[in-house]
């Protein structure tokens, strides 16, 4: 069995975990501050 194949598929997984949950948390920080920034009535809308 090729390990380097097993390697690759883990090291490319990881880079997409990683990246993803880096884009999340930015959008969730981004929800979080609009949701603390702006006040909690609805009636401007």
């Amino acid at each position: 069995m090729d390990f380097d194949i097993m390697y690759i598929f883990i090291a490319v997984y990881l880079f997409c975990a990683i990246t993803g949950a880096i884009l999340i948390l930015k959008r969730v920080k981004e929800s979080w501050e609009e949701l603390f920034s702006e006040p909690k009535t609805e009636d401007a809308d």
